[in-house]
């Protein structure tokens, strides 16, 4: 393979998981943070848009979500995403 080019996969890809940032807030500012998060953020996905792409990955392949990014549990609607 020559640098700088990319050869396609023959199969398809199919991920074991989806790893989903939440939200760039959290309630400690560990200095160790790989995803930057921490008290002072206040980015939280759009409620509306992530039930609609949960439901896209529903019906092509049932597949574990794994919700992170800051602490998921500050999202205000993070249990609205998980009831529908």
């Amino acid at each position: 393979m020559q640098e700088g080019k990319f050869e396609m996969l023959e199969e398809p890809f199919e991920p074991k998981y989806i790893y989903w940032e939440l939200c760039d807030s959290c309630n400690l500012k560990c200095k160790q943070c790989f995803a930057n998060s921490g008290p002072e953020k206040s980015f939280f996905q759009d409620k509306d848009l992530l039930v609609k792409k949960i439901a896209e990955i529903e019906e092509k392949k049932a597949i574990p979500i794994r919700f992170g990014g800051g602490e998921p549990l500050l999202h205000p609607q993070l249990f609205e995403i998980l009831e529908e």
